[in-house]
């Protein structure tokens, strides 16, 4: 991950992709809802819309602390959520 664009030393605060909570590779289809549209890959779609997408990896867990957690929110930079359907 390359935060805000810039190439810096990593500390154990930084944001980072880390395991899944399972501890393991998964394999299956998830649900996402779009949270912002301001990407253009999203431009056409609502914030609210519900997709199933095929996920397979091990390492898909996005953690950062909740001051960048809130800033990326904010900022509409978090495009979409994994969702439960049930």
């Amino acid at each position: 991950m390359v935060p805000e664009g810039k190439i810096v030393e990593q500390t154990e605060q930084s944001p980072t992709l880390t395991m899944n909570r399972i501890g393991r590779h998964i394999s299956k289809v998830a649900y996402t809802k779009v949270t912002s549209n301001l990407s253009p890959w999203f431009h056409e779609v609502n914030a609210g819309d519900i997709f199933s997408i095929p996920v397979s990896h091990g390492e898909g867990r996005f953690v950062a602390n909740d001051d960048v957690i809130k800033k990326l929110f904010e900022n509409g930079q978090v495009a979409t959520q994994y969702v439960d359907l049930n």
